[in-house]
């Protein structure tokens, strides 16, 4: 079963065309790579998948339920490319607070909480305040916060933008380890020489229009096969 079906997708924004008929799924247990430009549609296809913003045409299948007339966003969780962050509290008093959010039992809360923490890696650092966090660090505590839905489906809107090379390679690896139990992945890029470490799959858009979907074991060099569709398409 397709974890997530995007079907025909059109969106027009002040008489720009942003998405033209944009279609992907995704299988269970995958990671998908959702590679553009800056500009290219990516953002802008993540709010309608999570909701956020509505299509002119086409629809969006979690599960093959149409998400607004179920509760099916419980199970998705969901970083935007920019989140805001409480600076006051430190990483462990924000978890708990958005489990209070989330109507977690409290018998409940110590331990998802404890376990996301673990997760992700911060387990050193949640004392201290989230001011003083690196940009890697907030997008780890993004992936925690994310986690204590338990969601099956996880939405990340550029995980590496402005990394360093190890805190890429953190956010990879714990992309990796969600994918073995079976979550399911797509997360948006323009970094490419990293992600082929772990897709299952590439889904490439350039102005709103996808110019190529194929399984990762079809190519060895993701960075020049989307240029060259670039470059065609040009």
């Amino acid at each position: 079963m397709n974890a997530l079906s995007v079907q025909n997708i059109s969106k027009t924004i002040n008489k720009k065309n942003i998405l033209k008929n944009v279609n992907f799924s995704l299988e269970e247990g995958t990671i998908t790579g959702f590679i553009g430009h800056n500009g290219a549609g990516k953002s802008t296809t993540f709010k309608i998948i999570m909701n956020l913003i509505h299509p002119n045409s086409g629809q969006i299948l979690i599960w093959d339920e149409k998400p607004e007339d179920h509760d099916i966003y419980k199970k998705v969780g969901y970083i935007p490319e920019s989140p805001l962050y409480p600076d006051y509290l430190n990483a462990k008093e924000f978890l708990s607070y958005m489990c209070d959010l989330l109507n977690i039992p409290s018998a409940k809360k110590s331990s998802l909480v404890k376990d996301a923490i673990l997760q992700v890696g911060i387990e050193k650092h949640t004392s201290k305040l989230i001011k003083y966090y690196s940009k890697g660090m907030k997008q780890k505590l993004g992936i925690a916060q994310m986690l204590l839905a338990q969601p099956s489906l996880l939405i990340m809107d550029e995980p590496l933008s402005g990394l360093d090379p190890i805190g890429r390679h953190d956010i990879l690896k714990i992309m990796d380890d969600l994918k073995s139990e079976n979550k399911t992945i797509l997360f948006s890029s323009h970094i490419l020489y990293d992600i082929e470490k772990i897709c299952s799959r590439y889904v490439m858009i350039a102005d709103g229009t996808i110019i190529g979907d194929i399984p990762a074991n079809q190519t060895n060099n993701i960075e020049e096969l989307y240029l060259s569709k670039i470059r065609k398409d040009s």
